[in-house]
């Protein structure tokens, strides 16, 4: 699929949500086709100054979801950047969830101390750890199962300048970049425009709860049928 089907049917998601289910329009906000094509880095920084008027009339961070279409190499994928509100203020704190401390992050030597929302994870069933579903995060999701590390990377740094630029600001929690696992891949070359606007139908049927079945890495049970 090229550029413009893609955005077509983006376009007919959004028509239909305007209609149906108008609120969820505004907890996510979806790029254009182009955007990531005129962000990506050619000589090792991103072009901000390239995209930052695309924001001018809107508050990127007041939306809980940032949908990317990206396309590299002829390949379709999308990147999600989930709670992004939390990337401004911090991950609340709730005494109703129990914490653990990350592991893999260092230990204050002070033991009053305890370590910030950035470093800490969900206690989750026998067996391992879950992310916090509060975390701001960037999941690259890929019919291939391939990572996308620099797309990662080059949008963490995009909200960075993002909220420098708006806001006057530094983010209070910078979003890391995730792989996401147990969804429908392609089994040929040539189907992965149909699976991104059919990762994207699904999430947008509930962002909220995808999200965090993204982020604790649970089966999402899409049946994406490209025929």
């Amino acid at each position: 699929l090229n550029d413009n089907l893609i955005s077509f049917y983006i376009r007919y998601l959004q028509a239909t949500l305007e209609r149906e289910s108008p609120q969820v329009l505004k907890k996510v906000h979806i790029f254009s086709t182009f955007f990531f094509e005129k962000l990506r880095s050619t000589k090792g920084r991103i072009n901000y100054d390239g995209v930052k008027a695309w924001t001018a009339k809107i508050d990127l961070f007041s939306y809980d979801y940032i949908v990317v279409p990206v396309n590299e190499h002829a390949h379709w994928y999308l990147a999600i950047i989930c709670n992004v509100p939390n990337a401004i203020q911090g991950v609340p704190e709730d005494d109703d969830v129990e914490m653990i401390d990350d592991p893999r992050k260092p230990h204050d030597k002070d033991p009053r101390s305890t370590p910030p929302p950035s470093s800490r994870t969900l206690q989750s069933s026998p067996g391992g750890k879950r992310l916090d579903p509060r975390q701001p995060r960037i999941v690259t999701l890929d019919s291939l199962e391939s990572p996308h590390s620099p797309t990662c990377r080059a949008l963490k740094e995009y909200l960075i300048e993002e909220a420098r630029d708006k806001k006057n600001i530094e983010l209070a929690v910078v979003p890391s970049g995730m792989s996401a696992k147990k969804i429908p891949c392609q089994n040929n070359y040539c189907d992965c425009g149909v699976y991104v606007l059919g990762y994207l139908k699904e999430f947008l049927k509930d962002p909220d709860e995808v999200a965090r079945k993204l982020l604790q890495r649970e089966d999402l049970d899409w049946d994406i049928q490209p025929a």
